[in-house]
């Protein structure tokens, strides 16, 4: 119990009746995590608290839940804002992130999802379509065991390893990846 900080994206706002509202983060501590926010639409928290954004939260941890305090923006995904396309594959991502983490620390996959939505560009927005889905199912432990230096380097790759590497996956690789992605997907739904 007490005050803590923490770094956050925001997943979902939920707005609810009498002017409160549940917003639900991922964080580096905690995994993903709800906390409610009275008074919502005239809280000055309101400004800073939007989607595509490196949170610092301050939060007092209750007995029974966590109340937000005070909230800073670290920084801005500018590539998400860039289209709408680009806008799309973001509340995709948020939508991934919220469905396949639960209540559990996840410090190195949160800095991983943090490195690569600082990176995003839309011009290239397939190959990190392909990237991120199928890093999501590596971290949920879903994606299969396939030979082939570029599944071995799909499935072990950093961010960085995959932003140094990417003009290296032929229009082939990448379908074949797709096809794969597409199939464990609807395999696990």
């Amino acid at each position: 119990m007490g005050e803590q900080k923490t770094l956050a994206i925001l997943l979902r706002r939920t707005l609810l009746a009498s002017d409160d509202a549940a917003l639900e983060f991922f964080t580096p501590e905690w995994g993903k995590i709800t906390i409610f926010v009275k008074k919502f639409s005239r809280s000055k928290k309101r400004a800073d608290l939007d989607f595509f954004r490196l949170l610092e939260l301050e939060i007092f941890q209750g007995r029974n839940s966590k109340t937000l305090r005070n909230v800073n923006t670290q920084a801005l995904f500018h590539g998400f804002s860039k289209s709408f396309a680009a806008s799309e594959f973001g509340f995709f991502s948020l939508s991934r992130i919220a469905k396949n983490f639960e209540e559990s620390p996840q410090p190195e996959i949160f800095s991983e999802i943090i490195k690569l939505f600082s990176a995003f560009e839309p011009s290239q927005l397939e190959i990190f379509d392909l990237f991120f889905r199928g890093k999501m199912l590596v971290w949920s432990g879903t994606f299969p065991k396939m030979s082939g230096k570029f599944f071995e380097f799909f499935r072990r790759a950093t961010v960085d390893e995959f932003l140094e590497n990417r003009e290296n996956f032929s229009p082939e690789i990448l379908l074949e990846i797709r096809e794969l992605i597409e199939k464990t997907e609807s395999f696990c739904e």
